[in-house]
């Protein structure tokens, strides 16, 4: 009779720990019993193992307690004080590199899905091809020699021909027109706008598994 209610007297404690209180909070009471003891399972509480089934669901109870060989087995879905592994990768803890995102147990980061920032895109440059605006046709005057009449008399560049009959006497008469000054021609604009801003997939190829923790039974 003694023995039987010390088993019932376990199995309520153990009841206790693993529904009244959390998984990390038994884990971290057990300890030093961890430490001490050994298990049949040759797993040591707070493993964290994956399951690959589609069954899982026949094999733990609503509230994520495993049932049969599954029995001391939480899903780590964030109840029942498990780590809340859902959407998760798993990445090793770094204690050793100073400034780490991994120093600590539980630390958590990442993002599914990013829109890059000017500061994040690699360096690159925009093309472009340009020309000013036509000015509307247009012709030069300019003065020729003065004559005995007191007139300025324009003439094109050319009047009759240099050599050949009828036109022998004819003769070439050329002028420049004055330099202007050196100028600019501003030219400015800027290409269109192009990308939709929208966020890029950022994880890599995966599959999707369950992780479950032990705390034995």
């Amino acid at each position: 009779m003694k023995k039987f209610l010390l088993i019932l007297f376990t199995i309520s404690t153990f009841s206790l720990l693993v529904t009244a209180d959390n998984v990390e909070d038994y884990l971290r009471n057990e300890s030093r019993s961890i430490i001490s003891s050994t298990s049949n399972t040759r797993l040591p509480r707070g493993t964290v193992l994956m399951i690959a089934s589609t069954e899982i669901d026949n094999w733990f109870n609503i509230n994520g307690k495993g049932l049969g060989e599954y029995s001391g087995w939480y899903i780590c879905d964030g109840r029942n004080g498990t780590p809340d592994l859902r959407g998760r990768f798993l990445v090793g803890r770094d204690v050793l590199s100073s400034g780490s995102s991994y120093s600590n147990i539980g630390m958590k980061g990442g993002l599914e899905e990013v829109v890059l920032t000017v500061d994040e895109m690699p360096s690159h440059l925009h093309t472009f091809q340009a020309q000013t605006s036509a000015s509307g046709a247009h012709s030069h005057n300019y003065n020729d020699i003065t004559y005995a009449d007191g007139c300025d008399v324009p003439i094109p560049t050319y009047r009759g021909i240099k050599s050949g009959t009828p036109h022998n006497k004819a003769c070439q008469i050329a002028r420049t027109t004055e330099a202007t000054s050196n100028h600019n021609h501003i030219i400015s604009g800027g290409t269109s706008n192009v990308g939709g801003n929208k966020p890029q997939e950022n994880r890599p190829p995966y599959y999707v598994i369950a992780y479950i923790i032990y705390i034995g039974v």
